[in-house]
């Protein structure tokens, strides 16, 4: 066989099919985590609080498209304290609320889970305003008794009070609790767009291949 690869289209090949395969990679893993979410039985567990000791702190995200704030409570639940969300605004702004005195927090369904951090990219904090929802950044903003006895693992209520500008206080499932609620998209559509992105890498192999057939810079078999 004889193979004399042109350098620009054979590096730009070779990069161009990593990111397809790695696209195709991360639809996969997405496949099945949802395959997982869908097949879980979530047990919900109740949640009662002596007393709110810190918040509220505001913590940005998206849901549904829009912009929107969860308001974060640090809540005394006697062997520790626990973040609790109970509300989402949804605005470009966070809402002014005051801080809840002494308040007691209980809810009958919910879930602890472990929320995901910031990243390289999330802006840092902005006192009460933050951009993930950040453990150790609420834990700086609260006395050093209760930081030492926060929790890693934050307590989503089954529903939440949904509000805007114009008011509200509905109750929504919390997708939070749920994972399969925070992203509607089926299992099988993940699998569809992996395939997508494989095949697409197979095609430009077939055609990386068959340029350098017809270019007469692949050759198979002995030459002569």
């Amino acid at each position: 066989m004889s193979f004399r690869p042109l350098p620009v289209m054979t590096v730009c090949a070779v990069i161009s099919l990593a990111i397809l395969v790695m696209l195709g990679n991360w639809q996969w893993q997405r496949y099945q985590e949802k395959q997982a979410n869908a097949a879980a039985v979530i047990e919900w567990v109740a949640f009662d609080g002596d007393r709110v000791v810190g918040g509220p702190f505001y913590v940005s995200t998206i849901l549904n498209g829009q912009s929107a704030w969860r308001v974060v409570l640090a809540v005394d639940a006697g062997a520790d304290i626990v973040l609790i969300s109970e509300v989402l605004f949804y605005g470009i702004e966070p809402p002014d609320l005051a801080s809840p005195n002494e308040a007691l927090i209980s809810h009958d369904e919910g879930v602890f889970a472990t929320p995901t951090g910031p990243n390289r990219f999330t802006p840092a904090p902005n006192g009460n305003r933050l951009f993930s929802y950040d453990v150790r950044a609420i834990a700086d903003q609260l006395d050093a008794e209760a930081a030492d006895r926060l929790s890693e693992e934050v307590y989503e209520p089954r529903e939440l009070a949904i509000f805007d500008e114009t008011g509200g206080g509905d109750l929504i499932p919390n997708p939070w609790a749920d994972p399969v609620l925070a992203d509607p998209l089926p299992p099988a559509r993940h699998l569809g767009y992996a395939l997508t992105w494989w095949g697409m890498g197979i095609a430009l192999l077939v055609m990386y291949l068959v340029f350098h057939i017809n270019a007469g810079r692949l050759r198979f078999g002995t030459q002569g």
